[in-house]
């Protein structure tokens, strides 16, 4: 793997000299950031934790742990950090629980720029009781591209199971009826019941064909 060297700004300056060491990280600088060099900016193009810039720097993208926030998502949906204009989201859930007696549904909701609300609201993972426990994958393509319709894959496993787990998939598409921005996303169970294990995390990737 190539080194990622940072180039001071007096290296660049005129009439800095052209050494060889400027030299050699201007030739390993690119391909170091594209093997995701530790101390290299991150490719935006691929999957990174949403508070990552530099490979290495200790983000990862967590967004809610119960061991840290507790229960949310009854009286107190969870709204998680803003998206930012031309990126593609991924947040992964892992091993959540909701406090229910009865089967809940963990839920997702968009809000909407123009209109100051929140919705549509959709499901992405059912526990059946207090002890169950289901991991997902939910990936939203470029909430903030200002159209009436957002695109939403989601992937979920109960998380408490061993070995290969066959997994459920859907795709929803979540349209309005004015075209407008969808700047944040919250979490809610159905019901009162909190949530009472688990965490998420929230990623982002460059999005080129409408960003």
């Amino acid at each position: 793997m190539a080194t990622y060297r940072s180039i001071a700004a007096t290296e660049t300056d005129p009439q800095a000299p052209v050494t060889a060491a400027l030299m050699k990280a201007l030739d390993a600088n690119p391909t170091a950031i594209a093997e995701g060099a530790p101390g290299a900016p991150v490719l935006t193009s691929s999957w990174f934790p949403y508070d990552m810039f530099d490979v290495g720097d200790g983000a990862t993208g967590l967004v809610y742990d119960f061991a840290v926030d507790g229960g949310v998502g009854g009286a107190s949906p969870f709204v998680f950090p803003d998206f930012v204009a031309g990126y593609d989201y991924r947040f992964v859930f892992e091993g959540i629980g909701i406090a229910a007696s009865t089967a809940r549904s963990l839920t997702l909701s968009l809000y909407q720029e123009t209109a100051a609300a929140w919705g549509p609201t959709f499901s992405i993972l059912q526990t059946a009781n207090s002890s169950s426990r289901f991991s997902s994958m939910v990936e939203i393509v470029n909430p903030m591209g200002g159209r009436r319709a957002v695109y939403i894959g989601i992937i979920t496993v109960d998380s408490a199971s061993t070995g290969i787990i066959t997994a459920s998939s859907d795709i929803k598409r979540a349209e309005i009826a004015t075209p407008q921005r969808r700047l944040r996303c919250r979490m809610a169970c159905t019901g009162t019941e909190n949530t009472n294990a688990g965490s998420v995390y929230m990623f982002r990737r460059r999005n080129f064909m409408f960003g």
